[in-house]
């Protein structure tokens, strides 16, 4: 087998991706059934076009829950459920400083709800209460165990893949009940907060070794809270398959700078579509095949 991380250039970002599949068989999951398999050398980039991805349009209907996190915690949570549901579920938690209303996240709630998956947010329960201060660790990661549980006791959208995504903070108390233990089929994270600002030596990766399912990291190059650097050193040893997917130009939130001559609905589309590459390249296949 080919173990290892191949960065590969584009005409925008670039993406690294660590695997542990024979070569041939990476290759062909990330070529188009209407085109031949070709081997790629190290440096280009095996990229399936997005244009399959932007012709769906599949409606879904919108359904208010109230989650049970303890007895002094109730949280609200948005399902989009889609009237063609395909077995993919994939929740998303907000950031710090945000609530599960925030653009940036409804744009991804609903974006991927369009394509089949059960898309689902929710509040963490500082913010279900106003507040703007985040809750201890514990807390939070109890409102993501709550969220996955309500997940698996619904029978109406029998779940065959659960994919965790998160924005910032959201992302990073995913990781931390995955690294516990808790079965997931994937994990995004929208700007993962890999240290605190100009606190290099404050590294946020300790556990992700821990982790058994595949990442996604989708990561700007002036994101001060994630040294580019650091985030590749950091995912080399880890032993479930990675991904790194790099926005030029983008901050924490993925705002670009003029110059780029890009918008912001334009950047999120992007991650989007990544998300939904990604999603497909990591079937069953490869989950029984990563690194243990």
């Amino acid at each position: 087998s080919f173990h290892g991380c191949v960065e590969t250039p584009r005409n925008s970002p670039a993406i690294t991706r660590h695997f542990a599949l024979p070569r041939n068989e990476y290759d062909a999951l990330l070529t188009p059934k209407s085109q031949t398999p070709r081997v790629y050398t190290p440096r280009e980039a095996p990229w399936v076009p997005l244009t399959e991805y932007n012709v769906m349009d599949i409606d879904y209907r919108k359904l208010s829950k109230k989650i049970v996190v303890d007895d002094a915690a109730t949280v609200s949570s948005i399902w989009l459920l889609p009237a063609k549901f395909n077995g993919d579920v994939m929740i998303f938690a907000h950031g710090a400083g945000t609530d599960m209303h925030n653009p940036f996240i409804a744009f991804f709630h609903e974006a991927i709800a369009e394509k089949g998956m059960l898309s689902i947010k929710f509040n963490f329960p500082y913010k279900e209460l106003g507040r703007k201060a985040p809750d201890r660790s514990p807390k939070l990661e109890q409102t993501w165990q709550s969220v996955l549980q309500a997940v698996h006791r619904q029978t109406d959208y029998p779940p065959k893949r659960v994919f965790a995504a998160g924005k910032s903070m959201g992302g990073r108390i995913a990781s931390l009940v995955a690294s516990r233990g808790e079965p997931l089929d994937g994990l995004v994270f929208l700007g993962y907060p890999l240290h605190p600002p100009k606190k290099f030596e404050k590294l946020r990766a300790a556990h992700l070794k821990e982790i058994r399912c595949p990442m996604l990291f989708i990561q700007g190059t002036r994101d001060t809270l994630c040294d580019l650097e650091l985030l590749r050193k950091a995912l080399e040893p880890l032993n479930a398959l990675s991904t790194l997917r790099i926005i030029e130009g983008g901050d924490h939130s993925f705002k670009v700078l003029k110059r780029h001559g890009r918008t912001e609905v334009e950047v999120w589309q992007e991650i989007v579509d990544t998300i939904l590459v990604w999603r497909d390249e990591n079937i069953l296949p490869i989950q029984t095949k990563q690194l243990r």
